[in-house]
């Protein structure tokens, strides 16, 4: 009888185990889903706001809401061109008269390119800016299956800046974003960029898919995250072709060249400004950094505007002519 007890009880433990292996690949799958599907699961409207922990005001959202109904009604010409992989990949182009440089900016995780850069669009049309505001893979109304969080998108990047350098040679261009845009940027420092491509600007950057699905499955979600990282890796690299570690922003910066402008909020609750920092000690290019004290994720420029603007006519003036 007792031996009897003894296998029922490891049989009940077995399968308890195995209930709760189950239970954590699927949350596993459900969150890789999130990060990386076009169309997410239902439940990420529940979990968006505990995702990236970003304390926006009402008074911001009206702002935002405002400039992008203005930046929508803006003249514009969408322009299409094929990445690396085959992926068509669209933009939105105003140019500028009489352009002293082209901007080639890329949005947010589950953005969309018309608000993430509604505020900071006049700004660059003030300073002679003929501004390509890509859609990025995967989003909105990308045929792309699967985000890549930088792991892909870099090849983009390197392809708009193909066409910037096509379609207004001489000019200097430059690359900005914004969240993982911003990381998108800052991970194509590394490829063969045109010369025309004078920098890099990024705003809110994470340090690697890995760092930032680390930072928000553990810090933000409150799960653990390391035991889920092999399988993180796996579902990675089957949707998108590169493993969560394949590429790295400080990888990618330990071996650029091209000047690099990094902004950060102080107070970002999605992308630490931890990240910021780590970013900045890998870069071996000539590289500036400006912090916006009490600025959440992606709201750095609405804090502090002045301080902003001057950072980027800064680099401008350093880096057009270079």
């Amino acid at each position: 009888m007792r031996k009897n007890g003894v296998i029922a009880l490891t049989a009940g433990s077995c399968l308890a185990a195995a209930a709760v292996c189950a239970a954590d690949i699927t949350v596993s799958c459900t969150l890789m889903d999130i990060a990386l599907d076009h169309e997410p699961p239902k439940i990420l409207k529940k979990l968006k706001s505990r995702i990236s922990r970003t304390r926006k005001t009402n008074a911001f959202l009206q702002t935002v809401a405002d400039a992008e109904e203005e930046l929508l009604l803006s003249p514009e010409e969408t322009v299409h061109v094929i990445s690396s992989d085959g992926t068509e990949l669209t933009g939105h182009w105003f140019p500028a008269d009489h352009p002293e440089r082209v901007i080639l900016a890329f949005h947010g995780w589950r953005a969309r390119w018309s608000k993430d850069f509604s505020l900071i669009a006049e700004f660059w049309k003030q300073q002679g800016c003929s501004v390509l505001l890509a859609e990025q893979r995967g989003q909105n109304n990308s045929p792309a299956r699967f985000m890549g969080f930088g792991l892909t998108e870099r090849f983009d990047c390197l392809r708009w800046a193909e066409w910037a350098s096509e379609e207004l040679p001489g000019i200097p261009v430059y690359l900005a974003g914004i969240s993982m845009g911003g990381t998108s940027v800052l991970m194509a420092a590394d490829l063969d960029l045109p010369a025309q491509v004078k920098g890099i600007m990024a705003d809110c950057a994470f340090t690697s898919p890995d760092g930032i699905w680390e930072h928000v499955v553990h810090d933000n979600l409150h799960l653990p995250y390391r035991p889920r990282r092999g399988l993180v890796d796996a579902i990675c690299r089957r949707k998108t072709g590169s493993g969560a570690r394949a590429c790295t922003t400080t990888e990618a910066l330990s071996r650029a060249t091209v000047p690099v402008l990094l902004i950060h909020g102080s107070d970002d609750h999605f992308v630490p400004v931890t990240m910021a920092y780590e970013n900045f000690k890998a870069c071996t290019a000539p590289k500036r950094i400006t912090i916006v004290p009490g600025a959440d994720h992606g709201m750095s420029y609405y804090i502090d505007r002045k301080t902003y603007e001057r950072a980027m006519r800064d680099f401008w003036k350093d880096f057009d002519r270079t």
